[in-house]
């Protein structure tokens, strides 16, 4: 298999396939020492404590349900990582489902688990041009009320959660693959000028938070990494409040090129944003052989080593930590194994080059 780009979302990636390729703001809390440890070494701090040293926010994306009912996923979660990201419980149809209805329960969990574990917490997302619900897909909006809608949205969730969320993902995915935006309920209605608009209502209902632009195909010269570079330093220049770049890395082994990731990250540093690793994971082929475990876990290692020698690159997250809750083997047949550790929370090869990249 040819190494595929990087960051390809999930309705992407299968096509892809099938032809060969595929410093946080005043909120964040101090992360706690804790010892505790899933590697096999005695006495190894956990990866949570060696990120801090290294002055990383660790996180993941949050299954709603594990967090609810497994006991050993919240311990896990708790003790390897410093950030939580809600997989799904803050995106419209989630938070958002009736015109004149708002549902905080799910989102107000994961907080308060931050909150009692000393944890950051990532939002995700204010825009996006999928998991929207019905009645925001069907409607038929004027300008006017279209711009209504989305301060008012933006403002009530943002504002719920002022002061606790350190950093929010404001935009997502607005570009497609060639590079032009993608369509979606805000552009029809407002035009491109939604995006700048949905930043400077988000710095509006918390002044605080650190937000960002999130996308895909960043990582390799192209339409799409072009467009994305104009669109964000547009926003940059003409004031736009917004403090740095999310990449989400959904990698396909066997490899990407680090040197040119290393050069984004340059890039935009060059712009005055932050780059978060927003989305890792690597999926496999099933069933995963051990040499393709310990490619995943030379992509861990590499694209983690190249965010601690950026110097805007201070924050890793993982597109969820275990096998037993993630999104590929529903959406991409045939693949999986895609996170560090197994269905037991037994760390794998790419756990293990996690660790050694934070202890180096």
């Amino acid at each position: 298999m040819r190494a595929c780009r990087i960051g390809v979302p999930l309705w992407v990636v299968a096509a892809i396939v099938a032809t060969g390729c595929s410093s946080s703001p005043g909120v964040r809390r101090s992360v706690a020492h804790n010892t505790s440890t899933t590697s096999n070494a005695p006495g190894a701090a956990g990866l949570r404590l060696l990120a801090e040293r290294r002055g990383l926010l660790l996180g993941t994306a949050v299954n709603d349900d594990a967090l609810q009912r497994e006991v050993d996923y919240r311990d896990t979660l708790a003790t390897q990582f410093s950030m939580v990201e809600p997989e799904n419980v803050m995106k419209w149809d989630a938070i958002h489902p009736a015109p004149d209805r708002f549902d905080f329960t799910a989102g107000d969990r994961l907080v308060a688990f931050a909150r009692e574990h000393d944890m950051a917490v990532r939002g995700h997302t204010l825009v996006w041009k999928n998991a929207n619900p019905e009645w925001l897909e069907r409607g038929r909006f004027t300008r006017a009320q279209a711009i209504t809608l989305l301060r008012d949205h933006i403002y009530e969730v943002v504002g719920h959660y002022r002061g606790e969320i350190a950093q929010w993902d404001v935009v997502n995915e607005a570009l497609d693959d060639a590079g032009h935006y993608a369509d979606n309920p805000w552009l029809r209605a407002i035009g491109p000028d939604y995006v700048p608009m949905a930043f400077r209502f988000a710095h509006d209902a918390d002044p605080h938070a650190e937000l960002y632009y999130n996308d895909y195909d960043i990582g390799y010269p192209g339409r799409k990494a072009a467009a994305i570079l104009a669109l964000v330093t547009a926003l940059k220049h003409g004031g736009t409040p917004i403090d740095g770049i999310g990449m989400q890395f959904h990698l396909i082994p066997p490899a990407v090129d680090l040197r040119r990731i290393a050069e984004q990250m340059r890039t935009f540093a060059d712009l005055g944003l932050s780059y978060a690793i927003t989305e890792f994971d690597v999926p496999l082929k099933l069933p995963a052989t051990g040499s393709e475990q310990q490619m995943q876990a030379d992509l861990a290692g590499g694209v983690l080593r190249t965010c601690l020698a950026a110097p805007n690159c201070r924050t890793f997250n993982l597109w969820g930590f275990t096998d037993r809750h993630s999104w590929v083997p529903q959406h991409l047949a045939g693949y999986g194994a895609a996170t560090p550790m197994d269905m037991h929370l037994r760390p794998k090869p790419a756990w293990q080059a996690l660790r050694s990249e934070l202890t180096a």
